[in-house]
This record gives structure tokens, C-alpha cells and sequence, in this order.
């Protein structure tokens, strides 16, 4: 996936991964780096349920998590 759409960076994100230069979007990823390796993401939700694909191409790595919960929102 090439980047289409540049997503800005918080400075609350910044702090919480310093590693992390840039991020965008691509037809449905989301494409970042960490620490020089390209990755792409796609996270999902519906109800009840949450959703999250990440893959790190160059390293031949994919995780995907699935949760039975709704997104809680912090205090």
C-alpha cells in the first residue's frame, strides 16, 4: 500500500512513540514507521467486538488481535 493522505501527529502520540516519524493513510492502512521498519495497519470495530492487523512487511511479521469489547474511554 502507498501513503495517499498524511495524518498529523499529536504531540500526546509523539510522546507515546517517539519512534515513530511518520503516519498516513493507503486504500484502508494505515502505513507508519517503527524504528525503520515500514508498517501497516488496519484496525476495526463493530459492536461489540474490536479488531487489529498489523504486518511489518521487510520482517515477514503479522499480528492480529480480536476482542470481544467495546473501546472504553479513559476517566
Amino acid at each position: 500500500s502507498e501513503p495517499v493522505i498524511v495524518i498529523p501527529e499529536t504531540d500526546n502520540l509523539a510522546k507515546m512513540f517517539p519512534d515513530k516519524t511518520y503516519s498516513s493513510y493507503a486504500l484502508g492502512w494505515i502505513v507508519e514507521d517503527f524504528r525503520n521498519r515500514r508498517v501497516l495497519v488496519h484496525p476495526g470495530n463493530a459492536n461489540g467486538m474490536r479488531a487489529l492487523v498489523a504486518l511489518i512487511p521487510e520482517e515477514r511479521l503479522g499480528v492480529v488481535v480480536l476482542a470481544n469489547r467495546e473501546l472504553t474511554p479513559l476517566p
